[in-house]
């Protein structure tokens, strides 16, 4: 059934799961207008987002040749 509202709308498969969770938790309106919902973030997630933002890049990360993470979008100019 997910795979033919796919190619009828022409969305993805998970689009669909998301807006199946917003209809459960929010309602038909919710899903109808569109609007985004604030994100929040629990202290868990944060502590392991500062951790990772934090670590040393992998061996494989060639941004800019850093051996650290990019705090900044690239120059794209």
């Amino acid at each position: 059934m997910v795979a033919a509202a796919t190619e009828a709308l022409r969305i993805s498969a998970r689009t669909i799961e998301h807006l199946k969770r917003c209809f459960v938790e929010r309602g038909l309106e919710a899903v109808l207008q569109g609007k985004p919902q604030a994100m929040t973030f629990d202290g868990s997630f944060e502590t392991r987002l500062v951790s990772l933002a934090c670590s040393q890049a992998p061996a494989d990360h060639v941004a800019r040749r850093s051996a650290r993470w990019q705090r900044r979008p690239p120059n794209w100019s």
